[in-house]
């Protein structure tokens, strides 16, 4: 099997960041980030770009591909299944955000 992944942000922006390094993404105010995981499986194993399968962080169905542990404040890890063997190891990373406050003054809820 053979990966693309890239992260997706604000107005699709793509990063191909290298195995084991960092990546930092800034968003926007009410922006959302969204990771998609496209696997080929290619049975003549020569390497082949065929028959994708694309799963995405928001699918209905993501509970049978994706485990997270933790929360994004703390550092919160993602294992996806690429649905070979069920181990849940095929794309693995942390994801941890910060937040900005509002600048001149205290946050405030209001009606």
């Amino acid at each position: 099997m053979d990966y693309d992944y890239n992260v997706h942000a604000k107005t699709r922006q793509k990063y191909k960041p290298s195995i084991g390094a960092k990546t930092s993404v800034t968003m926007g105010d009410y922006a959302s980030l969204g990771v998609k995981m496209v696997t080929y499986q290619d049975w003549t194993y020569v390497g082949k770009h065929i028959s994708p399968v694309t799963t995405t962080s928001d699918d209905s169905n993501k509970a049978s591909f994706i485990k997270l542990t933790g929360d994004c404040l703390t550092g919160q890890t993602q294992n996806w299944e690429d649905g070979g063997d069920g181990d849940f190891k095929d794309f693995v990373f942390k994801l941890t955000c910060t937040s900005d406050g509002a600048s001149g003054g205290d946050v405030r809820l209001v009606e």
